[in-house]
């Protein structure tokens, strides 16, 4: 089961692949720490790359922080824990970096470039894991980096494309124009 639908949002497409990276982990405390350690990581690496941590409505910040090795002042600079909603984040950034989250699918559907961390190898709950042509995988900080800061554009655009269309082929063929008009 890959969430369920919410609210539709409308995105403005941007074409533009800026190196900014969405962190969405689902809602389990290992999960949360392993994300956003490895994020930091990335971060303190490579400084050029824009991370948004983002929690899960039902976890709380004061139990991510005793759990992860910063405190909020120590964080790098280009680290963000996000108080945004999820449609300014997913604006406010190209890449969704998630390993079993069903926000990925409304980051994918607002332009973001899915990245799929992988680091232990075990059960694979990717809920896009039959995408495997609009998301890319990651093991490492070397890997992700590389995504970011070194692959080719057309590759990337071409990511991106693919990824837009993953929410209208996992919630159906939906008539999006009619379910837009009922939430305005």
């Amino acid at each position: 089961k890959v969430g369920y639908l919410k609210k539709i949002q409308k995105y403005k497409k941007n074409k533009k692949i800026k190196p900014n990276c969405l962190v969405v982990p689902r809602a389990s405390y290992p999960e949360i720490i392993k994300l956003f350690n490895f994020s930091i990581k990335c971060a303190l690496e490579y400084k050029d790359i824009k991370f948004t941590l983002r929690l899960h409505p039902l976890v709380k910040l004061d139990k991510i922080i005793k759990k992860i090795n910063y405190n909020i002042e120590s964080l790098p600079r280009n680290v963000i824990i996000s108080k945004s909603s999820l449609t300014k984040d997913i604006k406010n950034n190209s890449f969704v970096l998630y390993t079993d989250s069903a926000a990925v699918i409304e980051a994918s559907k607002g332009g973001n470039i899915p990245i799929y961390f992988n680091s232990d190898k075990k059960i694979n709950n990717d809920p896009l894991s039959d995408y495997n042509n609009s998301r890319l995988c990651v093991k490492n900080s070397n890997e992700l980096i590389k995504i970011i800061s070194k692959y080719k554009f057309n590759k990337l655009l071409n990511i991106k494309r693919n990824a837009e269309k993953i929410f209208v082929d996992i919630y159906g063929k939906l008539n999006l124009s009619l379910i837009y008009k009922s939430f305005e």
